[in-house]
């Protein structure tokens, strides 16, 4: 079995207990899910009364924002249920607790990342595919935007890991990281026709918040190998930057001499 494969299998396995573990309190979890669900529906509705008195917001239709939402959510869902302690890299490396990874046989940054999902992104991922459903119908374009969110999704971990990642460098970056995400959401939440060039390019490059929902959402209103391609090497290119900016900074990582158990 070939690196990538055994990766793919323990990142599958990782998530199944994750998701098991979650499912210990149902209840919890399910509360958790339905109210995530419902806050993704309640920003819509403020888009729909708005679209009530004008027909677009800067060329884009209703169904285009509710487009826009449905890839940011469903990207959303995917990366923090999967890679869910992407969320916390900058405490577990201020507080000393890589500890218990650096002792294991796998991957670290890998490792690190998938040891914990977060259950509520499960109802953004939920919201995100019915919202496809319902603006699509049962057609291959829902299975699209599965695999554009899944892309998106790698790139969303990919920016949040490097930035965590500048706690090994500058001490604790959690508030640099926090409103990194912040502006990541923010951006990925409206139309990019609405923002002035600089600001667009901005978009593209240091907060790559364009490729987590307006890419996805171009690619499904028209498909263009040349952006897809652009799309997916933006992916690769994330995760080999990501991992290298972690390496780097792992080096430079004081030992928290903990013994805990696994966060």
């Amino acid at each position: 079995m070939s690196t990538a494969a055994k990766q793919l299998r323990f990142v599958v396995e990782q998530l199944r207990v994750n998701i098991l573990s979650n499912m210990e309190y149902r209840i919890s979890f399910l509360v958790q899910m339905v109210f995530m669900v419902l806050n993704d529906v309640m920003l819509l509705f403020f888009w729909w009364v708005i679209f009530q008195r004008f027909d677009n917001i800067a060329g884009w239709g209703q169904k285009d924002i509710f487009l826009l939402y449905a890839l940011s959510a469903g990207t959303y869902g995917i990366a923090y249920t999967i890679f869910g302690n992407a969320l916390r890299l900058s405490s577990l490396i201020v507080e000393g607790q890589l500890d218990y990874y650096l002792a294991l046989p796998k991957d670290v940054w890998l490792n690190v990342l998938i040891s914990k999902s977060l259950a509520s992104t499960i109802g953004d991922f939920v919201f995100g595919v019915g919202m496809c459903l319902a603006i699509f119908g049962f057609s291959y374009k829902v299975l699209l935007a599965i695999v554009f969110m899944m892309v998106a999704s790698l790139i969303l971990i990919s920016a949040a890991t490097i930035v965590h990642s500048l706690s090994f460098f500058m001490g604790n970056a959690e508030q640099i990281a926090a409103v990194f995400s912040e502006s990541m959401l923010s951006f990925s939440l409206y139309p990019i026709s609405v923002f002035s060039l600089s600001v667009r390019a901005l978009l593209y490059t240091a907060i790559p918040a364009a490729f987590i929902s307006f890419v996805p959402v171009s690619l499904l209103q028209e498909f263009s190998f040349g952006l897809f391609s652009l799309f997916l090497g933006v992916a690769v290119f994330g995760i080999w930057l990501s991992r290298r900016v972690f390496y780097a900074g792992l080096k430079r990582y004081e030992s928290g001499n903990l013994v805990a158990p696994r966060m």
